[in-house]
């Protein structure tokens, strides 16, 4: 079984999951694989703290319908892949804020 929620991965892995189908590995994926890879080898506490630590990014990812909200973060991370089509829109001023003020720096450029 894998997770298709980003912000469950590790309560999946903890009843015998096997990953994740993530959206937020497009931002944050060495964190993730991280995380994974303490979870796998016994370190749960670490990759638990790492969970808690990645899950505002997770959550801010999920703020509107994806993929506005992962288009948005790698635009803002320089890698250009433009905008939502219609019956999509935009993120507006506010969410763009509020995603920019968890997303990690330099983590793709």
């Amino acid at each position: 079984m894998y997770s298709g929620d980003d912000g469950l991965t590790i309560p999946v892995l903890a009843i015998g999951g096997a990953g994740v189908v993530s959206v937020a590995s497009h931002i944050i994926g060495n964190q993730m694989q991280e995380m994974i890879t303490k979870f796998k080898n016994g370190h749960v506490q670490e990759a638990a703290a790492e969970h808690r630590r990645l899950l505002p990014i997770m959550k801010a990812l999920f703020m509107a319908p994806n993929p506005t909200p992962v288009k948005a973060a790698l635009n803002m991370q320089g890698v250009q892949v433009g905008d939502v089509r219609l019956p999509m829109i935009p993120l507006n001023e506010e969410e763009k804020s509020a995603l920019q003020k968890v997303l990690p720096i330099n983590t793709l450029v």
